[in-house]
């Protein structure tokens, strides 16, 4: 039986892939200050809410990716992330979503699209930080945003979860 971490994170990352409807982050892109990937959010923006981005656009100009930003990790300062990320956010009068979740009915055939339209990324070897090269095994992301990390550990190998935790 192969033991090595390096062949769990090749499965999961496979199923994700294959099945589960990830696509492949790209760690050129995710910004480890703000700790965003912004081009993939501005992307998911632009595709299902394409009028509420013009009006932004029009209300900030050059400034409106800088402006989204801040508003975004102002209300997630003051209200943690799950609400930001069910609720969205209101600036001037204009309301963006940062995700889409399964309608409680298929009836409303726009929300069923834009649920389907959320973008699934997942990251192996995802470097965090920039004070050092640390890594996390793999982290998965909505919508550019990373919402869960990863550290994975063999106990067939001697290690348990305080080797994760560390």
């Amino acid at each position: 039986m192969e033991t090595k971490e390096k062949n769990f994170e090749n499965d999961i990352e496979a199923y994700l892939l294959n099945y589960g409807g990830y696509e492949k982050g790209n760690q050129h892109t995710y910004d480890k200050i703000k700790a965003i990937d912004m081009p993939v959010l501005l992307l998911f923006i632009e595709e299902t809410q394409p009028k509420t981005w013009q009006r932004y656009k029009n209300v900030y100009g050059e400034k409106a990716e800088k402006q989204l930003y801040n508003i975004f990790q102002q209300n997630v300062s003051d209200y943690g992330l799950i609400h930001v990320l069910r609720n969205g956010i209101k600036d001037r009068g204009i309301e963006i979503r940062f995700a889409y979740f399964v309608p409680a009915s298929n009836l409303n055939e726009e929300l069923v699209e834009k649920y389907h339209q959320n973008i699934l990324t997942e990251t192996r070897q995802f470097a965090y930080s920039t004070q050092n090269n640390n890594t996390t095994d793999i982290v998965l992301s909505l919508n550019g945003i990373p919402v869960a990390a990863l550290e994975l550990k063999n106990q067939l190998t001697g290690q348990s979860v305080e080797n994760a935790k560390r």
